[in-house]
């Protein structure tokens, strides 16, 4: 947030701050040389002791007591709010802040109606605190009430009925709160945060899609035969020897930041740019995101969603599916997922940590030079995060310690554990193990392994085992370490 530029605007700080007076020590001593400027017939002289007085007060703000950890058993609270310059988003619980974000519009989003810049508030605040509450209940706070009938979906525009989509992926609960009660979201969205630097969003791309030198990139896209002509526009827009649909056109999707092309027609709904890759690097990004140890092999689906989020270029889904389903290794050892339609009754879990599921996979040939032969294999229910541990023998005694040391002691107990009849789960070990961290066990129906959601992560494990090892299967567990990676990055 930028210093004020006048006593009003020192009025709306000291407002939204005053707030949360209550969480911050001496407030009043902090804010003494700000009230000085509040008062009747007061010039407005911002001078160090002023500046000092705002910083301090904002460095308080991010720190605890004020901003709170999350209570995943308590509801989430989301406040937006939207003016013509800015979208702003304030997530709490019991009028407890946990973070603060806005930002400013583009030129595009300042022509957008009220009701659209609102809605763009929330779609905009629920991509970016989603990580907090995920499938959980939340209720959106917004000062303007049509948002709390968008649901309808009666007389949208084709831009509205694509958000009220969007929202129906989350679990809302709306409350209309005039905007005089909205003070937080209402002056974050007055006094927005720019946008990202492009030097940040260039080099995170830039790393993502595993490219090492940006000035060969630029080139390679200044030059490039499908879409070189409007890097060169957006480069050189007084060029008049571009034509109209350049101009107006496919320009309008794009972005130059700090010499790299983004597509970014989606960047305000999705989060952020895409950068566009050439067609002299397809191959290369491709063989990063499916063919290497920490891609995996995975399926055309999983492989498409993994590289949309980072990169883009024209016709990229058909071109994935396309480079998959020719690859050797993916039509020798994957499976086709073509199974009948079973009675299963899938278990739902409803936060992270709540249903741990455990197996055991093996015997596998002894590994050199650590002799291993099995492996344990640890996923979370909700967020399908997974553990595999290399053991030398499938006694209940490793198989416990595996999952004590690897699970138990980084992330605390689950509520429940899942695993098959196998007679190391259901001896006196494992039954000492629960007993002691207060762990429920369920056992899956004898001869059902579906049940257990491990299951499918030894599909997946066993399949990639086998892309790599190819004839040498004594070196399958040096790849342990790479598929983990693999597996809790997909696209799920």
């Amino acid at each position: 947030m930028r210093p004020p530029k006048n006593n009003r605007e020192v009025s709306k700080f000291l407002g939204m701050t005053g707030w949360y007076q209550k969480f911050i020590p001496r407030f009043a001593d902090i804010c003494e040389p700000l009230y000085q400027l509040k008062k009747k017939g007061a010039k407005f002289n911002w001078s160090k002791e002023e500046l000092d007085s705002f910083d301090k007060i904002k460095r308080t703000l991010t720190k605890g007591p004020v901003l709170q950890l999350p209570n995943f058993s308590e509801q989430f609270n989301l406040f937006t709010d939207a003016s013509g310059v800015g979208i702003s988003a304030v997530l709490q619980q019991n009028q407890k802040s946990i973070a603060f974000v806005s930002r400013t519009l583009n030129k595009a989003e300042r022509n957008y109606t009220v009701t659209e810049r609102e809605c763009l508030a929330v779609i905009w605040a629920l991509n970016k605190f989603k990580t907090y509450f995920g499938p959980l209940p939340v209720k959106v706070i917004t000062d303007h009430a049509a948002l709390t009938k968008l649901t309808n979906g009666k007389n949208l525009s084709s831009r509205m009925l694509r958000w009220a989509l969007k929202l129906s992926e989350f679990n809302i609960e709306w409350e209309h709160r005039p905007g005089v009660q909205n003070v937080v979201a209402d002056l974050l969205s007055r006094n927005p945060v720019d946008s990202i630097e492009g030097s940040q969003i260039s080099c995170a791309a830039l790393r993502a899609l595993t490219i090492n030198s940006r000035e060969q990139f630029i080139r390679e896209q200044r030059e490039d035969p499908e879409l070189g002509h409007i890097y060169r526009y957006l480069e050189y827009p007084d060029d008049g020897s571009f034509n109209a649909t350049v101009r107006e056109g496919w320009s309008q999707d794009f972005k130059l930041i700090n010499g790299l092309l983004f597509y970014a027609k989606y960047f305000f709904t999705l989060g952020e740019p895409r950068v566009y890759i050439t067609g002299s690097l397809r191959k290369d990004i491709m063989k990063e995101f499916h063919d290497l140890p920490l891609a995996g092999h995975l399926g055309k689906r999983k492989t498409y969603l993994k590289l949309r989020d980072t990169g883009y270029f024209p016709f990229m889904r058909k071109y994935i599916f396309e480079y998959v389903s020719t690859c050797d290794r993916c039509e020798k050892f994957n499976y086709k997922n073509a199974l009948p339609a079973g009675r299963l009754m899938p278990i739902v879990s409803k936060y992270p940590n709540e249903i741990v599921t455990l197996d055991l996979l093996g015997p596998y040939p002894a590994s050199r030079p650590e002799r291993y032969k099995f492996i344990s294999v640890i996923s979370d229910h909700f967020t399908k995060w997974c553990e595999l541990i290399p053991l030398r023998k499938a006694s209940a005694q490793a198989i416990a310690n595996a999952l004590f040391d690897n699970c138990i002691a980084r992330y605390g107990a689950p509520i429940s554990l899942i695993r098959d009849n196998g007679p190391q789960f259901i001896s006196d070990v494992f039954e000492h193990l629960s007993h002691r961290v207060d762990i429920k066990h369920m056992k899956t129906v004898t001869y059902r392994p579906q049940a257990n959601l491990t299951e499918r992560v030894n599909r997946n494990l066993v399949q990639m085992v086998a892309s790599f090892v190819e004839e040498n299967h004594e070196t399958w567990d040096q790849f342990l370490h790479e598929f983990p990676f693999t597996l809790r990055t997909a696209v799920n």
